[in-house]
């Protein structure tokens, strides 16, 4: 049997719940051009992680795994491999 899609306001809400039990980094993933698609710094909302579908299009943390906007420690795991 199919799985119907989980409607898109289901996962916005999910994830403000996952944000207001105090998580920092969540995305809605497999809504292609979602706003929530991407990652925000939490302290300034700068776009830090811009992706689309499954690929990384935009790597916005600066080497010392930074918020290049604010300074705020990003502790992102990875090197920012962006695919086009």
């Amino acid at each position: 049997t199919r799985v119907p899609p989980t409607p898109i306001e289901t996962l916005e809400r999910a994830r403000l719940i996952a944000i207001d039990e105090g998580l920092r980094y969540v995305y809605v993933g497999n809504v292609p051009g979602h706003r929530y698609e991407n990652t925000y710094c939490p302290n300034c909302g700068e776009l830090l992680v811009q992706r689309w579908v499954f690929s990384v299009v935009r790597w916005n943390i600066t080497e010392g795994k930074t918020c290049p906007a604010c300074g705020q420690r990003i502790p992102m795991v990875g090197r920012g491999r962006v695919s086009y």
